[in-house]
This record gives C-alpha cells, structure tokens and sequence, in this order.
C-alpha cells in the first residue's frame, strides 16, 4: 500500500506542476523492516520510531534523485513480483550500512492496484493505470477517455464527495 501511495503522490505533485507555474519536486525513499516507537520527553512529548529500516529509508530519501522513489534491493525483491515496475539505478553508498544496490520504482500494473483495492480508489476519481504503469487522471472535458488530468481541487473535491457519499449511504460509488 505505501508503494502505491508513493506513486500517487509522485502523481498529484506531477498535476500540480502541469496546471499550475509551480516546479515542485519530491523525493521519496521507502524501506522496510522492524521498528521500535515509543514516545520520548516529559515536558513535551513527542512519538517517534528508531531503527535500521528507518535510517535505510531515511538515506535512500536523502540519496534518492529528485521526481524518483528509491528502494534497496530488499524492497524490490519483495515488490517486483507483485505487478511493480523498477528501474535500476546504482551501488549507493549508506552511510552506517555500506553499499547498498538501489532501484527506483516507476509504476505498477492493474492488476497490482486491484489487489489493494487501490483500483477502486482510481476509479472513484476518474484514473486508470497506463500501460506504463502511470497513473493518469482522467481529463475533465471528457472525464471516460482517462487520458487528461483534473486538477488537484477537483481530485479533493471529488475525494470529499465520496466521503459525505460513504457517510450519508454507506456506499462510495457514483449516483
């Protein structure tokens, strides 16, 4: 599910830029593993998680290219049988962990959208998953062809509708 919301983030910064003067830029780094959270300070508490997976994840954001989501090679090996398409990007050098083999994640297939239930989420707002693995928002004029974009009010517009929807009927499909 992180690996879909990190392309569909990638995706909404790429809408804002296309209908906007903006030139915003994201970096994601992802990784996986266990955690130890805990809450530190008495004045002023706050939550927080420690560990090498937090750090991994940490170095690939700060080792990762702009527009691009980095993965060790642990995380692709998990994820690239289950419909995600990467591209290899280098031996990265971690600092605390040596050097580490890098992938960047670029898309993923329907059918791996279909298994999170992600799909429904795309339909509801009008999107497809492109033959390359791309989320492509539908285009408003003609909002059945999927191959325009909204603009990012109208994909929270459309999110809040299905909310009240889901509120007032119990369903979140279109009326």
């Amino acid at each position: 599910m992180l690996a879909h919301f990190a392309l569909l983030l990638k995706r909404v910064i790429d809408d804002i830029n296309s209908h906007t003067s903006n030139n915003l830029k994201i970096r994601i780094g992802m990784a996986f593993g266990p955690v130890v959270a805990g809450v530190i300070g008495a004045k002023k508490p706050q939550f927080d998680i420690w560990g090498q997976a937090v750090n991994l994840a940490s170095r690939m954001d700060s080792t990762g290219l702009a527009d691009h989501i980095q993965v060790p090679e642990e995380m692709y090996l998990m994820l690239k049988d289950r419909g995600f398409n990467f591209t290899y990007r280098s031996m990265t050098s971690v600092k605390g962990i040596g050097m580490v083999p890098t992938y960047f994640l670029t898309g993923c297939s329907r059918e791996a959208a279909k298994r999170v239930g992600m799909s429904r989420a795309l339909d509801v707002l009008g999107s497809v998953v492109g033959a390359d693995g791309k989320l492509i928002l539908a285009d408003l004029t003609e909002p059945s062809t999927g191959s325009g974009h909204y603009s990012l009010a109208h994909v929270v517009y459309r999110l809040v509708q299905v909310g009240n929807r889901r509120r007032r009927y119990g369903t979140a499909t279109e009326c």
